[in-house]
């Protein structure tokens, strides 16, 4: 058996390492296998799973898992299932130098049983002691041995990076906690119970992971859901405080200065710049001419507010941009305020540790009371309300000028091709709030019937579409390769040609993304295209349709 010297970090003693040796060993099923060592021991498990049993503890262990046994601990390996497990034995000794006590670190702690994941180099280590076994090479000088001080650097490695991990992942459930129940006194015991560490680790675990103390961050996170309120809610300062956890709006404000900079009255005063994540809130914006920071937005709201959301000022961005992104760039613009879907889940806890966050809820909130409360938000209340008054003379009009366009009888359909398939919209979006309930035109009958049941929007194949036969029909496409090739493929059905809005000139393409929005700026577009249309009769040829160059991409 071959000695040589290891040193685990500049400055600490040298020690020995002696490779015993290494061998498989199979636990079969109802057979478990106890071990007692003199010795210290590397457990790697290369297929199978099973439980760990030490010190009266049990844990479930299964194939990548490397356990490292100190000597004397007695270690139970059982396993589970019908398949056997099968693993690695690497047996080996540490004898420290006589001349010098025993090293206060080493690489890896061979005090206690500790398990975690390895890597296939510290698999192809292994085989190659084994290799060297079956040539009776193992205990060759720098053979064997050499390839033990390799796996216990990775192993040290390894667990770095394991703890690392069971670290961040700590502190992440702390904060998960913090942010769900931050109303209430925070019991450090069961903070504890959550992060699975001890009550003394905590405070030093959650700093090294956010850069502050958990007091503090609990302190942040009142305070940015007392703004949150103060900008959405209307509620005194009273009820604010009680909400957010604090005794009073004495010590709210106290705090709120303190952290803010500003007294509550003056932060709710001052002008904010937005981020609005959705098309609906975006549409808010533009009608009122306000800019915001970053804007979700589609190819129509760009190309009709260039001025709006192509400016130095405004990052718009869509959908296909991932969460991180989106994170990304909220971080570099910090807007004052994120206006945001009424939803609650790990998006919104994110947006929050970014700015404010003011939820506008979707149900039984329309159009204009939704542009209503962002205006309020953003200051310009009195100017939504001119623009509603304009709108509704303008949508007067429009009603007087169909009654000439429009015979009584004769009814109106939207249509959307995606994709995935057809549906026929009965309220809401796709300019049926605008046609249905603004303009009051008349639905299919069968469409009515599903907007009675409660329903806005149905399925449709090109069969029920005969059926349902509109005297007029919208069709929005999705500007998509698949949605474009589902239009085409389904206006060059013979079915489609005997549709009567197809047969007498009434069907009329529009853009998806303009009849798709739902908000102001998009409801006027589609109420001053829908006049054109009808007005020129521009129809929609089952044969020569061109949609690549009707729908921009």
């Amino acid at each position: 058996m071959q000695h040589h010297v290891f040193s685990t970090t500049a400055g600490l003693p040298p020690v020995l390492y002696a490779l015993i040796d290494v061998l498989i060993s199979p636990v079969l099923p109802d057979r478990p296998v106890q071990m007692t060592r003199d010795y210290h021991s590397i457990i790697i498990v290369t297929s199978g799973e099973g439980t760990l049993e030490c010190g009266g503890t049990s844990s479930p262990i299964n194939a990548g898992i490397i356990v490292m046994s100190p000597p004397g601990a007695s270690v139970r390996l059982a396993c589970t299932g019908d398949h056997e497990m099968r693993l690695w034995l690497i047996r080996y000794r540490i004898i420290p130098l006589q001349e010098h006590p025993p090293p206060a670190e080493a690489p890896v702690e061979h005090s206690s049983i500790y398990a975690f994941p390895g890597t296939e180099a510290i698999l192809a280590l292994v085989r190659e002691m084994d290799r060297l076994k079956s040539l009776g090479q193992l205990h060759d000088p720098l053979a064997g041995t050499r390839l033990l001080y390799e796996m216990l650097h990775q192993l040290a490695q390894c667990r770095q990076r394991h703890e690392a991990a069971q670290q961040a992942d700590a502190a992440e459930r702390i904060r998960g906690y913090l942010e769900q129940h931050y109303r209430h006194k925070i019991d450090k015991e069961r903070l504890a119970a959550v992060a699975g560490r001890s009550r003394k680790a905590l405070p030093g675990l959650f700093r090294q992971a956010f850069g502050q103390s958990i007091s503090e961050y609990t302190n942040a996170l009142r305070i940015r859901r007392a703004q949150e309120l103060m900008l959405g809610s209307g509620r005194k300062l009273s009820e604010i405080a009680q909400a957010v956890g604090y005794k009073d709006e004495f010590y709210l404000s106290k705090t709120f200065k303190r952290k803010t900079g500003l007294s509550p009255t003056v932060y709710i005063k001052r002008a904010k710049s937005f981020a609005t994540l959705d098309h609906a809130y975006t549409l808010d914006f533009v009608a009122l001419g306000v800019s915001p920071l970053v804007a979700m937005a589609d190819t129509w709201l760009e190309r009709s507010y260039p001025h709006l959301l192509k400016s130095g000022s405004c990052h718009a961005i869509d959908w296909s941009w991932s969460r991180p992104a989106r994170y990304a760039l909220l971080e570099q613009m910090a807007p004052d305020v994120i206006v945001y879907a009424e939803q609650e889940g790990d998006d919104l806890d994110r947006l929050r540790r970014i700015s404010p966050v003011v939820q506008i809820p979707w149900q039984g909130v329309d159009w204009r009371e939704h542009f209503r409360i962002v205006s309020e938000l953003a200051g310009h209340l009195s100017q939504a309300e001119a623009w509603l008054v304009r709108f509704e003379e303008r949508a007067a009009e429009a009603r007087e000028e169909l009654t000439k366009l429009l015979q009584p009888d004769e009814t109106v359909g939207i249509l959307n091709i995606r994709a995935e398939g057809m549906i026929l919209y009965s309220s809401g979006y796709m300019g049926a709030d605008l046609l249905y309930h603004t303009l009051g035109l008349t639905r299919p009958a069968i469409v009515s019937q599903h907007n009675n049941d409660g329903k806005e929007w149905r399925e449709v194949a090109l069969d029920d579409l005969a059926v349902i036969d509109p005297s007029h029909l919208i069709i929005a496409i999705e500007s998509s390769t698949a949605g474009h090739t589902r239009a085409k493929r389904t206006m060059q059905d013979p079915l489609w040609s005997t549709l009567s809005s197809v047969r007498q000139g009434r069907a009329y393409p529009v853009e998806m993304m303009k009849w798709y929005g739902y908000g102001p700026a998009a409801i006027e577009a589609q109420l001053e295209e829908l006049l054109l249309l009808l007005q020129q009769k521009k129809q929609v040829s089952p044969s020569l349709f061109d949609m690549d160059n009707v729908f921009p991409r």
